[in-house]
This record gives structure tokens, C-alpha cells and sequence, in this order.
């Protein structure tokens, strides 16, 4: 991967407000390497691994709308070729 120029990446780590040292750790990473490759998303108070997932999905909506779109595609074209296979 490290040869590949066209390669790009972004780590996002969700610290779900527990007491451990995630976002201790997941700031020094994203120090490290830069806030584009590595993003810390820490939640204030804790909600669990399900409110960490959730809170993604609000601070990220356009991911959502394009799984959500891509999903409906993929359907679509499954729906589409049975139709050409059954021909």
C-alpha cells in the first residue's frame, strides 16, 4: 500500500465517553500520521459501543445517504439482472 500513490485512507475512531485511554491513544495517532488519515470522534457522555455507532452516523449523514443510495443500486442491479437472466 505504501507503494501505491493512488492509495488513500482515513481512520475514524469513536470514543464512546468510557474512562479508558481511547482518545488519549487515538489523539496521539492522529498527531502522529495527521488529522486527514486518523479522526477522533469522542462522545461526551457514555453511551456504549450502539450510541458510539449511532453518533457516527450523525456527525457523518452524507456516508449514511451514500450507503443508504448504494444499497438501493445494488438492488436495483439484482433486481435488474434476474429480469435479463429470466429472458
Amino acid at each position: 500500500m505504501k507503494s501505491d500513490k493512488n492509495f488513500t485512507y482515513e481512520i475514524i475512531i469513536v470514543c464512546d465517553g468510557s474512562k479508558d485511554q481511547t482518545s488519549n491513544i487515538a489523539w496521539d495517532y492522529s498527531k502522529k500520521y495527521g488529522v486527514d488519515k486518523v479522526r477522533l470522534l469522542k462522545l461526551v457522555k457514555n453511551r456504549g459501543k450502539g450510541g458510539a455507532v449511532t453518533q457516527v452516523f450523525f456527525f457523518l449523514p452524507f456516508l449514511s445517504f451514500l450507503f443508504f443510495f448504494l444499497f438501493l443500486f445494488f438492488l436495483y442491479f439484482l433486481f435488474f439482472l434476474s429480469f435479463m437472466i429470466q429472458w
